[in-house]
């Protein structure tokens, strides 16, 4: 078996008896955000003709434009001409006797250190991209974006609902009654329920945008050339989920500044004289259109505050400050700050006020046509996280992984990942008389947790519970309650996750359809944690409405739809939530037990706590065909036992393998398996009445069309959008439609492979009904108009 490395497209000459041994592991779980990564144990090449001139004779530092041993270069690995690994080669040293090179000594490491490298220290802020979501920040946009999201298109793609402005407030608390006599409106507190005669609702600055959280991966992907496949990212589950974009403490989103004036100059005048003033003046006259605009003014000298305004102006303004000793230099700045768009012109003066004299000007000047345009800037706004710790964070939470697929990253989840393996019966190719069993790593305590909020209910949470809300904590004790022997496991989300609360109509004491989320200390200081993920499903309100002050203070009403934050991606039905532990939901008061440890560690965390669980070292000759086609996540058979891949340490001078195997009892199907099975995960969900996308994966044969299947409530009401299975593991997406019936509907889409044909099951639930009582008589009005004459 000949062995070729090739470093930045050049073969480099190698010892013939020197040991080269790659090795290939699964991530440990204990440091989850690491990524797959091929690398060898050092070896050495000779410091022949070839390879001093590929290394530029890195022995000599007085050689001018040498070999830069601080830059891993590209590397490939060849065995009998074929490709055995891609990566890059760090020069490690260069061994000299008698002062003549002799060997050079490399390491090789798999592709996926690319990341890291190309990656950097960036962080979101630097994702250029993101700015195409940049908009105005009026009330318009804020309104849009809290009851149907706000839409972009540029270079010929939409983007629906990228960004939203979910129901959640930064500063107060707000409360719901419905009765016409109350208009509570303090800085702390404000009843947002909506009634001709009140005047107090949602303020249009308070809300704060967010932002769809696969729009980072796209932004990504644009500036360092990453493609991520979409196999756990194209899912609905990741594509629906949105990321708080807030990264500053103000009272507003974004203050309009606008520094009009700073000059300097010096001082000329009687300075002998006692008593004298320096004047700094200005004139703010508002241009047409803009007289109700509110604004404050701001007057510094020498970088001290002379004047600034509490309340805000209106109108036309002359301000002035003083400064008792006068400054013999000056520098004066003159800024307008506002809460909204604002064209003005402004005048300015500054003099030396004497006791005896007349005034001495030092300088008058004007400022036509002045203008500050707000706008939402994402980039400037999202918190300060580097691009690589959040992609890692992000592997964390769902347990994903991450390997090279020709110029793709691929990335799934753990369990899908597996689910595509293959199987391989080595039992002719191993060394069954020899082999070492061993105990696997044991976990005697599970921490999951996010990162610590200081909101109000999240606070509240921790305390009378003593765990953060969708935080999981497991020991593993034996009969007598004692830890088993063991070492602890915490996995801690880059990710806050705050408390929301479902409103009670305090006039009627009953359920609102309105959940919201108060992202304030408990002395409603505004709180900016870390970001959080969140769903955005659309509730109806119309039973509920809000009223909602926009930017010039007019009073209005919502009674459409809003975008309630929830942790769940149905919000009044049982569904995946983003939480490791199973928890009340804040808006039905159920456990919803689809968690993210449930769905994507129970499976593998559980296998590591079993007692059968075992690691067994094993010694096998692997032919060329199979040392060039075997994957991580496939699963070995030997004799009459399966197994699956812990690592592979390949010598490719001896042309063997170290196998590191774990006795398979992971419940991971494969569609490759020997049962020959098909399946789909889920088999069905319960869905709310409104419209909505979701998809489910198929584990079986490639290229298998799905088919809706009427099981009495007809299919037109649900749209396959991904209908054939590409590969092993895919997943069929779909559309349903929204409810407009008073009964539960049910349909199924089946995948038809001639092995299990499974099917999955679509519950919508029915219509929300309105019941209105008239006199004691009661009408149910079912999407239907009844008009009533009032003679």
């Amino acid at each position: 078996m000949a062995v070729t490395i090739f470093i930045e497209g050049e073969r480099l000459d190698i010892f013939d008896d020197e040991t080269i041994s790659i090795k290939s592991s699964v991530q440990d779980v204990k440091d989850i955000s690491k990524l797959f990564m091929d690398f060898s144990q050092s070896f050495k090449v000779p410091a022949s003709k070839r390879n001093n001139k590929i290394f530029k004779q890195y022995y000599n530092a007085d050689v001018d434009g040498g070999f830069d041993a601080r830059i891993r270069k590209d590397a490939v690995i060849n065995v009998d001409t074929l490709t055995f690994k891609v990566g890059k080669i760090s020069l490690v040293d260069v061994v000299m006797t008698e002062n003549n090179p002799e060997s050079y000594s490399l390491v090789f490491y798999g592709n996926t250190i690319k990341v890291k490298d190309l990656l950097g220290d960036d962080k979101l802020k630097d994702l250029e991209w993101l700015d195409n979501f940049n908009h105005d920040y009026t009330s318009a946009n804020v309104q849009t974006g809290l009851t149907t999201g706000l839409d972009f298109t540029f270079d010929g793609d939409t983007y629906t609902k990228a960004v939203c402005y979910p129901f959640i407030s930064y500063k107060r608390q707000w409360v719901y009654d419905s009765s016409a006599t109350t208009d509570t409106n303090t800085d702390v507190l404000c009843d947002i329920a909506y009634n001709a005669s009140k005047t107090a609702g949602v303020e249009w600055n308070e809300l704060r945008p967010a932002l769809r959280l696969e729009l980072i991966l796209q932004a990504i992907t644009e500036k360092y050339g990453l493609t991520f496949t979409e196999n756990f990212f194209g899912t609905e589950i990741f594509k629906q989920i949105y990321v708080n974009i807030y990264n500053d403490k103000s009272e507003t989103l974004l203050n309009g500044v606008k520094e009009y004036e700073d000059v300097s100059g010096t001082t000329v005048g009687e300075s002998s004289i006692s008593n004298d003033v320096f004047v700094y003046k200005t004139t703010i006259t508002p241009k047409a259109g803009f007289t109700t605009v509110p604004y404050k003014i701001k007057l510094e000298v020498n970088g001290a505050t002379v004047y600034e305004n509490t309340n805000t102006f209106i109108g036309t303004k002359t301000k002035k400050g003083e400064v008792q000793v006068v400054p013999t230099d000056y520098t004066c700045k003159a800024t307008v700050i506002t809460e909204v768009d604002f064209e003005f012109d402004a005048t300015t003066e500054a003099y030396i006020d004497y006791p005896l004299i007349p005034n001495i000007a030092v300088f008058n000047n004007s400022y036509p046509n002045q203008s500050i345009d707000l706008n939402a800037n994402i980039t400037s706004q999202i918190k300060d996280i580097k691009v690589y710790d959040f992609l890692t964070g992000l592997i964390k939470m769902f347990n994903l992984v991450i390997t090279p697929v020709d110029d793709d990253l691929y990335i799934n989840d753990l369990q899908s990942w597996y689910s595509e393996g293959q199987i391989y019966d080595i039992t002719p190719y191993v060394d069954t008389k020899s082999q070492t069993i061993k105990k696997s790593d044991i976990y005697n305590i599970l921490n999951f947790k996010f990162k610590e909020s200081e909101s109000i209910l999240a606070n509240e949470y921790k305390q009378n519970n003593n765990i953060g809300y969708g935080n999981l904590e497991y020991r593993l004790e034996d009969e007598s309650g004692e830890l088993i022997d063991g070492t602890t496991l915490e996995i801690e989300s880059i990710f806050e996750n705050p408390v929301f609360e479902r409103l009670f109509d305090l006039d009627t004491n009953t359920e609102t359809t309105l959940q919201y989320g108060l992202m304030a200390d408990e002395d409603f200081n505004t709180q900016v944690g870390e970001p959080f993920l969140m769903y955005l499903p659309s509730v109806n309100v119309s039973s509920n409405p809000i009223g909602f002050n926009d930017s010039v203070g007019a009073y209005s009403q919502i009674n459409t739809t809003l975008l309630m934050p929830s942790h769940s991606k149905e919000m009044d039905v049982a569904s995946f939530n983003l939480n490791f532990n199973s928890v009340v939901n804040e808006y039905t008061y159920e456990v919803y037990e689809d968690t993210l440890y449930d769905r994507y560690y129970n499976d593998y965390i559980g296998d590591i706590f079993s007692s059968k669980r075992r690691l067994y070292d094993i010694s096998a000759k692997l032919p060329l065909w199979l040392k060039n086609t075997l994957k991580l996540n496939d699963r070995l058979i030997i004799k009459d036992r399966r197994y699956i891949i812990n690592s592979i340490t390949t010598n490719l001078t001896e042309q063997t393998e170290k196998l590191e195997l774990i006795n398979d009892i992971y419940d991971a199907p494969l569609a490759s398996d020997t049962l020959n099975t098909s399946t789909i995960q889920p088999i069905g969900e319960i869905y709310s009445s409104s419209s909505q996308l979701d998809d489910f994966k198929y584990i079986g044969l490639d290229g298998i069309t799905a088919s809706k299947v009427d099981t009495g409530d007809g299919v037109s009401w649900v749209t396959i959008t991904t209908g054939t299975s590409v590969g092993s593991v895919s997943n069929i997406s779909f559309d349903i439609d929204a409810n407009t019936i008073s009964s539960t509907r049910y349909m199924q889409i089946q995948m038809v492979d001639g092995i299990n044909d499974p099917s999955y099951t679509i519950t919508q639930l029915a219509a929300l009904i309105t019941v209105i009582t008239v006199d004691s008589n009661t009408i149910t009005v079912d999407n239907n108009t009844i008009t009533v004459d009032n003679g």
